[in-house]
């Protein structure tokens, strides 16, 4: 793997769960309602994108009892937790969908499963532009077995991109960072050669980004999750740190900002996982943290905004 011996492995999931549960427990969530959806679950929800009073949000959807059925289909946010599926905008065909805003362009990304033999997919992440959730149209897509490739446009004009490459299925899987002048420089190769993060998580345990919010000053917020399997099932947590762009170094956290208890109890796609947060995005302005639960619901929950203090001279990770 590229730039491998230049990755210390420090962060430790049951460290950083060790020091959430000494913290000061958040207040309860929530569940949202997702009104038109028949037949299907829907989790795993993208970042809102913007639409006057009623702001649009991809959330992945797919019967119960079936497996590789997945669509994003784009809802209409009524309220913090009240969401209407909007009918007239076109649904994908992609699973756990991301969005953001690049130089004024709408970008939506999503795993596309693009060949199994039996259980054993293979997946892609593609990424679709346009200037609304109308007219999109593909324009990258990343190496096979990547997933969890985020967008955020720089102050300077460039775009940051983290990727998240696939070490195998026992294997921990380490986050990459790069970045370009457009997003016509987004090519396959490109985030296949992203360089790693030189602080990465211990032997078998991941992470992968969520949504990534420009802080100023060369600072990335970077919503996140955190997993593991133990015991026979999966453990997924969000969790928040900072990223200096201009040092590459993480200057502070990663913390878990909340577990699984945080939410109402939900029936879980599968037993094994009951215990799993799949963060979606943070609504900044009125301290919301949304995610998909268990895979078969979104959950709301208010977390003050965890950039808001950061000061480069506050706590640090020293690399």
């Amino acid at each position: 793997m590229r730039n491998a011996l230049a990755v210390k492995k420090i962060y430790d999931l049951d460290q950083l769960l060790d020091e959430f549960r000494r913290r000061a427990r958040p207040e309860p969530g929530r569940l949202v309602a997702l009104h038109g959806l028949e037949g299907m679950d829907g989790y795993n929800p993208s970042e809102s994108i913007p639409n006057g009073r009623f702001p649009y949000v991809f959330v992945r959807a797919e019967p119960r009892d079936v497996e590789y059925d997945s669509w994003s289909v784009p809802f209409r946010m009524v309220s913090a937790d009240c969401w209407e599926v909007e009918e007239h905008l076109p649904m994908y065909r992609l699973e756990d969908p991301c969005a953001s805003v690049i130089h004024g362009t709408l970008v939506v990304g999503g795993v596309r499963i693009v060949s199994r033999v039996g259980n054993r997919p293979t997946w892609e992440t593609v990424f679709l532009r346009g200037e609304s959730p109308a007219d999109l149209e593909e324009f990258a897509r990343s190496p096979a077995y990547m997933k969890d490739v985020r967008l955020v446009e720089l102050e300077d004009g460039g775009v940051g991109v983290f990727t998240r490459p696939w070490g195998g299925p026992t294997s921990s899987r380490h986050m990459g960072y790069t970045e370009l002048y457009s997003l016509d420089d987004l090519t396959t190769p490109v985030m296949a050669n992203a360089p790693l993060l030189t602080t990465q998580p211990v032997d078998g345990q991941w992470w992968g980004a969520n949504a990534v919010y420009n802080l100023g000053d060369g600072n990335l917020g970077v919503l996140a999750h955190f997993a593991t399997w133990k015991a026979g099932s999966r453990h997924y947590y969000p969790i928040t740190f900072v990223f200096d762009r201009l040092r590459r170094k993480i200057v502070q956290g990663p913390e878990i900002v909340a577990d699984r208890s945080c939410f109402p109890e939900y029936a879980a796609r599968e037993p094994d996982l009951q215990d799993v947060i799949f963060p979606g995005w943070l609504d900044r302005e009125h301290n919301l943290l949304y995610a998909g639960l268990s895979d078969t619901a979104i959950g709301v929950m208010p977390l003050e905004d965890p950039f808001r203090s950061f000061r480069r001279e506050g706590r640090a990770n020293v690399e």
